[in-house]
């Protein structure tokens, strides 16, 4: 549980640093262009949140996967279930679930900061062109 955690913590905080080299090199082509007619479908920050979102849902449905689901060794098939007693195996789950909706909740938090400077910085962009 705690490798998958880190791993798509690593996965993004990788995946800003990159979206910031890649937006330097993107806004200093836009300067050239006109600036009314930006393409958000092609800009990286839009991507960086869409991604950063999907990795919330991925995290969302991980918890409730935890949650909601679990089967003991009594029934023959083993899902989720980490030792000996059932009490155990639902507080190890609930602290899984915890922990990943939480990182759903941090994903959301930086999809969603990612996505307001990207338009307020558009914004002010055109309103510096405008005057």
């Amino acid at each position: 549980m705690v490798d998958l955690s880190v791993t798509l913590v690593f996965i993004l905080l990788i995946i800003l640093v990159v979206l910031y080299l890649f937006s330097k090199n993107f806004e200093g082509k836009k300067e050239n262009s006109n600036r009314k007619n930006m393409n958000i479908n092609s800009n990286p920050w839009i991507i960086g949140a869409f991604i950063s979102y999907t990795l919330s849902f991925v995290s969302a449905c991980v918890s409730l996967f935890k949650l909601w689901v679990y089967r003991s060794e009594d029934f023959g098939s083993k899902v989720n279930y980490y030792v000996g007693g059932d009490a155990y195996n639902y507080i190890i789950n609930g602290t899984h679930a915890t922990v990943y909706m939480l990182l759903s909740i941090l994903f959301t938090l930086i999809a969603s900061v990612i996505l307001i400077i990207f338009y307020l910085k558009r914004a002010l962009k055109l309103k510096d062109t405008e005057y």
